[in-house]
């Protein structure tokens, strides 16, 4: 029986400390010259190309197919990501990560917001990388559930294995993930390693729910091992 482990990166994976928005807030300004541009950006659980669309609305900016805008932006989050000088792993995910490893007949891919560059400059911090060969990324998408439903192609065509709806597991920090798991008919497994708490999404009800991912034990659990 085969597993398949989709997997979130902001607020789950890592705990980024909003360098993802400096990076973009700077990208912006440098382009705009707009100063604290995404302040009245929602960005929890929201797709990077939506994000700066929603940017572009606010501040009534027409017109602009965002190339050089990502172009500055993936700039700014390398160089933000390289000057970092604490750990952003979520707790117990790099440990979990290994475990996973071991684990023939489970798959780890990344189902994310993020524009595959820039979730691949996020996960060099610790490199994470080497644990998700593939995933679904913002791009044409405009929805998160497309996005998973991407990751899921992705895995099969990468991995030449079938995965049945019941052993896929949307992994994430959001109601956003929650909900477009169960949308898909999936499995989901929430944690509170983001900005929303225990209670906020346990009112959405996962499947599974972790405060956070350091009890690798129970986590394994799941899937009966």
């Amino acid at each position: 029986m085969n597993y398949l482990l989709i997997w979130d990166i902001d607020g789950t994976l890592i705990q980024g400390r909003g360098l993802g928005r400096k990076a973009m807030e700077k990208a912006f300004f440098e382009i705009y010259g707009i100063q604290d541009a995404l302040k009245e950006i929602h960005m929890s659980g929201m797709l990077d190309t939506v994000i700066f669309e929603n940017a572009l609305n606010h501040h009534n900016i027409k017109n602009q197919d965002g190339t050089l805008f990502y172009e500055k932006y993936f700039d700014y989050l390398d160089k933000e990501v390289k000057s970092l000088t604490k750990p952003i792993d979520a707790p117990g995910v790099l440990e979990l990560l290994i475990k996973l490893q071991g684990f023939k007949h489970i798959y780890n891919v990344l189902g994310t917001g993020n524009i595959e560059k820039g979730a691949r400059i996020k996960l060099s911090a610790h490199d994470m990388n080497q644990y998700f060969p593939a995933g679904g990324f913002s791009k044409e998408e405009k929805e998160r559930w497309q996005v998973i439903f991407q990751a899921v192609n992705n895995a099969k065509k990468h991995f030449d294995t079938e995965f049945m709806p019941e052993n896929t597991y949307v992994i994430g920090d959001t109601p956003k993930d929650i909900d477009c798991g169960k949308k898909l008919g999936y499995k989901t497994i929430a944690v509170s390693t983001g900005v929303y708490s225990l209670e906020e999404l346990s009112s959405c009800n996962p499947d599974f729910l972790f405060k956070d991912l350091s009890q690798s034990e129970s986590f394994l659990k799941i899937f009966s091992i």
